[in-house]
């Protein structure tokens, strides 16, 4: 059994009293009360686990979490389940990848347990950005044995590079608000690419990225016609915030980054990208805030 939160876009008013918008960043103190059975799981380790006792004295567990960093509110999170976990350091963070009972006594988590470390390490290394958290974690709600052969590892590849990316597009920077939602989803997007193909060097990532991320959008942005980034008073007028979440804010962004990174060779790029995630670490930024960036670079480099 798995019952998860999903805050985003703007679901955490439906949780606790906030000010749900990404650029009012806070920190948090989270205690969840649960059926003793199953085992609470948050943004940030748990400090302690308790019994209390309900006004009809029945038994729950009280599992308490460590107060977060700074972050938006669409980014809280919690998860209630009967799942166990395997786990390993990396670079002193502890890495868990969490799935049903059976998944893991059958071996079907090794694959994405040994490649989660090495990605890790390659996005901190890449990025020259240290991850700020004292622990990670990534699910799979439905692992199987064809995740093993030959044909599937590419898949949990990109699987376990998607659960990575975020933490520093949209985890560490986020976008002043949803009309700049590629700045996480369409970055995030671009390195999952690029996790993957570190850690599968055989995969052909031109050819991969250009079948289904380019391709496809370049039929549909012919169709549909919309930027990147939006003017909030368009977004508000004229459709929803879930309209966003859409393949021209992943794959455009996706495509546009992989354009940036051609155009300006990779190494710049990356410069550029390290220099705005250090400026805006725990903040947030527009789109502009990149451009100002890529361009400090390569005046640096006249």
């Amino acid at each position: 059994m798995l019952i998860a939160s999903q805050m985003e876009p703007t679901y955490a008013r439906r949780v606790y009293p906030c000010f749900d918008e990404p650029a009012m960043k806070a920190t948090f103190n989270i205690r969840i009360i649960h059926d003793p059975s199953y085992v609470a799981l948050s943004n940030m380790p748990a400090i302690d686990v308790s019994e209390v006792k309900d006004e009809n004295g029945s038994l729950w567990t009280a599992t308490t979490f460590n107060t977060s960093l700074k972050m938006s509110t669409y980014l809280t999170a919690f998860v209630i389940c009967d799942f166990d976990y395997v786990t390993r350091t990396e670079r002193g963070n502890e890495i868990r990848i969490w799935a049903r009972k059976e998944a893991i006594e059958n071996g079907y988590v090794d694959y994405a347990l040994n490649i989660t470390g090495p990605i890790f390490a390659f996005l901190e290394d890449i990025l020259n950005v240290s991850y700020p958290l004292p622990k990670t974690g990534n699910f799979h709600s439905r692992v199987e044995k064809y995740l093993y052969s030959c044909s599937r590892k590419s898949k949990t590849s990109f699987l376990s590079v998607a659960g990575l990316k975020k933490k520093w597009f949209g985890n560490l920077v986020t976008m002043n608000w949803w009309n700049d939602l590629w700045l996480n989803e369409g970055l995030a997007s671009y390195f999952e690419y690029l996790g993957a193909t570190f850690v599968e060097p055989k995969l052909p990532l031109d050819k991969i990225f250009y079948a289904h991320v380019v391709q496809p959008v370049l039929r549909e942005d012919s169709k549909i016609a919309r930027s990147l980034s939006e003017s909030e008073d368009k977004i508000n007028g004229s459709f929803s915030l879930m309209s966003l979440f859409d393949n021209i804010t992943y794959s455009k962004g996706a495509s546009i980054t992989w354009m940036l990174s051609g155009f300006l060779t990779e190494k710049l790029f990356v410069k550029a990208l390290t220099s705005y995630l250090k400026e805006f670490s725990f903040s947030n930024a527009n789109q502009d805030d990149l451009w100002t960036h890529i361009q400090m670079v390569l005046i640096l480099c006249l």
